[in-house]
């Protein structure tokens, strides 16, 4: 788990996984089912989950951690999401 987020194993497909390696098992879908609960739009929960798909796979790519990010690794990720997706 991460900072209050589950991994978003159950968004479109059971058993997907959009973070594999930060899956927790089967017992994650809990934070998007909250996000469900509260009314969120299905739309809005997919997006949630594709800026987290991005977010980690910014991470993978230039070796950061979730656990030790800073202000200027969102900054940089922040440019990197504008950068054309074959540069990416």
């Amino acid at each position: 788990m991460y900072s209050g987020f589950s991994c978003p194993t159950r968004i479109s497909s059971p058993g997907r996984c959009l973070a594999p390696t930060r899956c927790q098992s089967n017992r994650s879908s809990g934070s998007w089912a909250y996000l469900a609960s509260i009314e969120k739009s299905p739309n809005t929960i997919k997006a949630y989950a594709h800026d987290l798909k991005d977010w980690f796979t910014y991470l993978d790519r230039h070796g950061g951690s979730w656990q030790a990010v800073s202000l200027g690794d969102v900054a940089e990720f922040v440019a990197w999401l504008r950068l054309p997706p074959g540069t990416q």
